[in-house]
Formats: C-alpha cells, structure tokens, sequence
C-alpha cells in the first residue's frame, strides 16, 4: 500500500488517494489535485473534484473493471476466498469500482480519522481506523450489473441502487427478509460478512427469479475496536461503551444452533452511516 504524500507522515494513504486523511490532502504543501475519476489521474482547478463533465457525470455510479485490473483480481481472490459453504464458488461474471459523492467519501473519511485518532491502529501493524473489507447482500429491482450495464435504477425497492447513490443509510437498514418481523441479530445497523457465500444469502433480485445473476456490494468498513459475541442480541442499539462495532462469531463450543440465537458464519455490524461505503460491485452466476 502506498504512503502517505504528506511530508513525513508514515501512515498508508487511502486506497485510490495520495493522502492518509483529508486533513492531510487539504494541508498538504504544493499539492496538485488529481481528477478524483478512477485512474484518470488528470490534474484539476481547485475547489473542483473532476477534471471534466463527462467524470462528474459518472458520480455516483460504477465504473467496469477489466479482467486484467489489479483491483479486479483483488477483488474476485478475495470472492472465491471466502466462499466458505459447501458449494463450489459461482463464477465471477463482472467487477465494478462504486463511484461515490464526495459527501459520502468525506464523511466515512472523517470517521475513519476520528477512529484512528482513539485507537491508533496504524501503530499496531492495521489500516487507519482497522479499515477492512466486508461483503454486503442486498435486494436488486434492475438489471445493474448485467452484461456490463452501468444504469442505476430509480426503483424505491431497489436497495442495490439507494446504496450506491447515497452509501449505507442505517434508517433504512432490515428491509431484507425476514427483518420486517425482527430487529435483526444485532439491532437495526450495517450488516457485512467476511463471508461471501454469507453475503450470498442476502443477495435477491426483485422479482425473485428474474435475472440468473446476482449481485453483491464489496465495501471498506471502519471497524475499530470490535466487540466480539458469540449470540444474538436483538435488542442492541450499538456496542458496548469503549468499542466501535459488533463483531459476531459462531461459538467453537455450541454444536447445535438454537434458532435465531446463535451463528453460524461471521457477522460484522455498525451502527452509523459514515462507518461503512460501498467499494466494488461483483455481479456474479447464482450458485
């Protein structure tokens, strides 16, 4: 991972930045602002953010990866990887990298700064803020993804789309089923798993059966100081006092789960907006 541009600063810098923090890109001496366009690279007038109406346009959106991208190959070891059920991972159909406001890119980085700051992560060998990767099923109501389509939708009941347009919105958190009976395991929050075939169990297509392909959203999520459990809680509105995320994991010494009380794969939850922002789009065959 790269280093921070900041003279003298060692931390790494935000993936597909210069810097580690805003304080630092803002601050730093002599700097020339880069289109923030994937791989444009293309210098731009301060206080603008694109280098071109065409770039400006794109957000919020997704941008198609190539096979050949190392952010594609990242991202799909990372797929099979954690295909932990007993089937066979699904093939890989397309990547994307989610093109996000800068609203929504400027609060999740102010967070993960703000968690940084009380943890200092960094000098324990972590990213900034014990950034990680996290997968994350939701409900999809268009054919994003598919054959390569870059369209969002306009569909309220498309979640896929509402979280790309305006990242993760806890208010809105638990419209999959079988949320609209319970709470979910942890309360109302961000709900992502190591796990992609976990993750896998939350991706629908709206109608059900409508598309031979599913979609699931790959995002960086601030975790902090997670505070582990091994059962569900319901009733949680947050982690206990000093911890910054739930982290739940099935229990080694619980060999039958009772319903809804136990896990039977990682779960990795947050409770504000600004903890988690989508990064990459895999559309992928259902298994």
């Amino acid at each position: 991972m790269a280093q921070c541009a900041f003279p003298g600063c060692p931390k790494p810098a935000f993936p597909g930045g210069l810097y580690c923090s805003r304080r630092h890109r803002d601050a730093a001496p002599n700097q020339v602002k880069i289109c923030e366009y994937p791989e444009c690279g293309a210098p731009v007038s301060a206080g603008l953010a694109y280098c071109c109406a065409d770039h400006q346009k794109a957000v919020p959106g997704i941008v198609r990866l190539e096979q050949t991208d190392a952010k594609y190959q990242d991202v799909l070891s990372q797929f099979q990887k954690k295909w932990l059920h007993s089937t066979n991972y699904p093939n890989v159909q397309y990547i994307f990298q989610v093109l996000q406001p800068r609203t929504a890119v400027a609060a999740y980085q102010d967070y993960r700064d703000e968690v940084e700051s009380r943890g200092l992560f960094v000098a324990k060998g972590f990213e900034p803020g014990n950034q990680q990767r996290r997968f994350h099923g939701t409900k999809r109501a268009c054919s994003l993804g598919n054959d390569g389509s870059t369209d969002l939708c306009s569909f309220k009941e498309c979640c896929l789309c509402g979280i790309i347009k305006t990242s993760f919105k806890v208010s809105l958190a638990g419209q999959n089923n079988p949320w609209h009976r319970r709470p979910g395991r942890f309360g109302r929050g961000i709900y992502t798993s190591a796990t992609s075939s976990k993750a896998n169990d939350y991706s629908k297509n709206l109608p059900a059966g409508r598309s031979r392909s599913k979609a699931m959203l790959l995002t960086r999520i601030v975790v902090g100081k997670g505070e582990k459990v091994t059962k569900s809680e319901p009733l949680w509105k947050g982690p206990s006092p000093g911890y910054d995320s739930i982290i739940g994991e099935p229990d080694p010494k619980r060999k039958r789960l009772l319903p809804w009380t136990g896990l039977n794969y990682d779960k990795l939850v947050v409770y504000k907006d600004c903890a988690a922002i989508p990064a990459y789009l895999i559309i992928y065959e259902s298994p």
